[in-house]
């Protein structure tokens, strides 16, 4: 099998949104602009930084142990309000285009 096939499908299935800002968007530019070649890295750069810098943040301040206990409870909260959040918006929407 083909290498590059084996990254196109690895991208589809980790992330979607990532397969398609790639694929989709970066690609035709990259092969539309005499710079186009440098395009991928600088994306790789782009999307791999922000996750780099908070990690080395967690790091230097020493808060990997507390940090994930209070990610955890701090989780838990937020997926509660989301999962309400949802329903509600579930019971608006049915009572807006499933008029009863």
């Amino acid at each position: 099998m083909d290498p590059s096939c084996w990254v196109f499908s690895f991208s589809l299935a980790f992330c979607p949104t990532m397969f398609i800002l790639f694929f989709v968007t970066l690609m035709p530019v990259v092969l539309s602009s005499s710079y186009g070649f440098i395009l991928p890295s600088i994306f790789a750069l782009g999307t791999a930084l922000p996750l780099l810098i908070v990690i080395f943040i967690i790091w230097y301040f020493g808060g990997g142990g507390v940090l994930m206990k209070k990610g955890r409870k701090f989780g838990t909260i937020v997926q509660r309000i989301a999962g309400i959040f949802m329903m509600i918006i579930g019971i608006f929407d049915t009572f807006t285009y499933w008029s009863f």
